[in-house]
């Protein structure tokens, strides 16, 4: 039986095969470490901005950040916006922590490989999905996930790194970070997306950590400049679910 390839192209491409992203008892729940939770607030800087700027354009007031993670660049949003009813998906152990720090967001627990059929959720004007596609070992699952949060109107924000300009070569064939299944190129997804039943608006790249003096940046963005290659790796969808 082939293997499904969820819309990556290159014959040869290995997959990882193991979610090292879970994080419930099975895997001990070490996942979102303290210094996990400290980084994150770096990575994907700028698609939160680019949020911020669709919520005001739109004057969207129910946003869905599906794969919320340590919650705290949601949080932010919510302090900046507090007429907008945000609500922060993701797995049970860190929604738990982010109930106790961050009160004034909704928050709300799911797997989005095995979806909860109890759920009842209201659909948003905005769904927020940032780096969350490339932990999966069926994304069709999450698309599935984020089209039943959605109207035909439901603005859809979807991030993930793009493989060319991550590596800086074509030649790359299995992720690096053992934590991504799989990497898309800019191409893949868009087609892998628009099988999937979405219509794309927008599709463009951006900085993939928030440039400063935070340690991810000097570890992993100055190593990048020093051998030439983008900064902008990170790629950045806005579409909504086809009617």
């Amino acid at each position: 039986m082939t293997a499904k390839t969820y819309g990556i192209t290159p014959p040869d491409y290995q997959p990882h095969t193991i979610r090292t992203t879970r994080d419930d008892e099975s895997s001990g729940g070490t996942y979102w470490s303290p210094s996990r939770l400290q980084e994150s607030l770096v990575y994907q800087h700028q698609v939160y901005r680019f949020a911020a700027q669709l919520i005001q354009q739109h004057d969207f007031t129910e946003v869905i950040d599906v794969g919320s993670g340590g919650g705290a660049k949601l949080a932010q949003l919510a302090k900046q916006m507090p007429e907008v009813n945000f609500t922060g998906i993701d797995q049970p152990q860190v929604i738990e922590f982010c109930q106790t720090q961050y009160s004034h967001v909704n928050w709300d627990w799911d797997d989005f490989e095995n979806p909860r059929t109890d759920a009842n959720r209201k659909q948003a004007q905005l769904i927020i999905c940032s780096d969350v596609i490339e932990h999966l070992e069926d994304p069709d699952k999450l698309l599935s996930f984020i089209q039943h949060l959605a109207t035909p109107q439901t603005t859809i924000l979807l991030s993930t790194p793009e493989r060319d300009k991550l590596y800086g070569r074509t030649t790359n064939r299995q992720p690096m970070n053992p934590a991504h299944i799989r990497e898309w190129t800019q191409t893949e997804l868009a087609n892998y997306l628009t099988e999937t039943g979405f219509n794309i608006e927008q599709h463009f790249t951006q900085h993939g950590i928030k440039i400063g003096l935070n340690r991810p940046f000097l570890k992993y963005n100055l190593r990048r400049i020093v051998r030439g290659y983008p900064l902008d790796y990170n790629q950045v969808v806005v579409m909504k679910k086809s009617s």
